[in-house]
């Protein structure tokens, strides 16, 4: 199991260079030297993908997701005088989450690449109460992952799940019931595999998920991986 912490940030996008510079210059520098900090990645969205079985949505500006070494390790960054005031710099405009998570990964059938510090990822997100989050959860990570697995030129699964008992006290977490991303190579390897005989298998599992989410959201986000300073 790993500790992550995710922050997103959403708006208008006349506030993605905004929100990019922030990020990228003042997020790195306030966050990686926390104790207890393995690396963290910056998402941004990127284009080519298609998968034929959900309508494009609009993600995040810029995420980023932070791991940490312990649930303790996460604690103290999230109380840190540096994420608050890293926080508080946030360009006018900006609609901010930061959730609390634990993350599993899981195995694919194919061999799995070298890490890269970028790769192409396919980040989904199921919304709902908070009530309903552990069982949604336990449903979907019983079948969905072996299915995933499946997917020709996957790279890595990870599924993440809220801490409903932890939250950032400068900042709302998002309303989740559990994250998924998935790894490619490549625009183009994605796009093979959501033509396979494995996506529809993947569709028909969703299709008998239980209905107490109350949406879902599918976008493609570029990673790029800073390792904590030494």
């Amino acid at each position: 199991m790993s500790w992550v912490l995710e922050i997103a940030a959403k708006g208008h996008a006349g506030l993605a260079a905004q929100s990019h510079d922030w990020f990228q210059r003042d997020a790195l520098h306030s966050l990686l030297p926390l104790p207890g900090i393995l690396h963290a990645d910056i998402y941004l969205p990127t284009a080519g993908g298609a998968d034929p079985f959900v309508v494009p949505a609009a993600g995040p500006l810029i995420a980023a997701i932070v791991h940490v070494r312990t649930e303790g390790d996460l604690r103290t960054a999230i109380a840190s005088v540096a994420f608050e005031r890293w926080l508080a710099q946030r360009p006018a405009g900006l609609t901010l989450t930061a959730t609390p998570m634990s993350g599993n990964a899981y195995a694919v059938d194919g061999p799995r690449a070298e890490l890269r510090r970028t790769a192409y990822r396919y980040v989904v997100r199921y919304h709902g109460s908070r009530e309903a989050a552990a069982s949604f959860a336990d449903h979907y990570e019983r079948t969905h992952p072996p299915l995933l697995a499946k997917l020709p030129r996957i790279r890595a699964i990870e599924c993440y799940r809220p801490l409903g008992a932890l939250r950032a006290p400068h900042c709302e977490p998002a309303d989740y019931l559990i994250g998924n991303e998935v790894e490619f190579d490549s625009a183009e390897d994605f796009n093979a595999a959501m033509i396979s005989p494995a996506r529809v298998a993947l569709r028909a599992d969703f299709d008998a998920l239980p209905r107490v989410f109350r949406g879902h959201t599918h976008f493609a986000m570029r990673r790029e991986r800073h390792h904590a300073l030494s």
